[in-house]
């Protein structure tokens, strides 16, 4: 048996909120990964909306070409008695639409952020220092919005997501309707506070621990 909410509110979260919460997620990665690490990863990005906006339309393309071919290796054209009669049939098919490549540009400019990021974390050391985790952030940041701008588009500032959400009664569907975005914004900040406390803790007991490591090594 299906519960009916009686009372539905649409929640319009400002595309801006949005972006502050990506954004303040990717300066919290930055810090602990360290400024070398997301200088690093800065550039793979850049290379790679290069490499997408120079050649993703010919690798799309030839996509298109090696799908083809696996489809007239599979459905038997080598052994038809007229494989030029297969060969037409799927001529036009497509595993991706060229006409439309956003989204699988998208995706090409994802995984090669990925393998950036991975190759980042094999060959570059983790800065650790207070000022090197501030600066850290700040480019962390900054290629949090480099991932949004490219792969959302970012419409106006004053443009909203909407979404509706079913409640069980007028009081919180007003109250929600009205405080949603300042509670999520006020909730991730709680989130980014807590981390950035927790990760100075930890730098301190290593810091501290690696003192009384050097002080036992001088005294044997």
């Amino acid at each position: 048996m299906e519960l009916s909410l009686p009372y539905s509110v649409e929640l319009a979260l400002p595309y801006i909120y949005v972006l502050a919460v990506v954004l303040s997620a990717f300066g919290v990665f930055g810090y602990f990964r360290g400024w070398a690490r997301e200088a690093s990863a800065l550039v793979g990005q850049l290379v790679s909306w290069a490499l997408v906006i120079t050649w993703g339309a010919l690798t799309l393309a030839y996509m298109n070409k090696v799908y083809r071919a696996l489809l007239f290796l599979v459905q038997g054209g080598i052994e038809a008695e007229d494989p030029s009669v297969l060969a037409k049939e799927i001529n036009g098919v497509r595993l991706i639409d060229t006409e439309h490549p956003e989204p699988a540009l998208s995706v090409l400019f994802i995984v090669l952020t990925i393998v950036g990021y991975l190759i980042v974390n094999r060959l570059v050391e983790r800065k650790t220092s207070v000022p090197g985790s501030a600066v850290g952030a700040l480019l962390g940041v900054a290629n949090g919005y480099l991932l949004a701008g490219v792969l959302l588009n970012w419409p106006s500032y004053k443009a909203n997501l909407v979404v509706t959400v079913n409640l069980p009664d007028e009081t919180t569907a007003a109250f929600l309707s009205q405080y949603f975005p300042a509670a999520l914004i006020v909730v991730i900040g709680i989130i980014i506070v807590g981390a950035l406390i927790n990760s100075l803790r930890n730098g301190r007991r290593s810091s501290a621990q690696s003192e009384a490591a050097s002080l036992a090594r001088r005294r044997g």
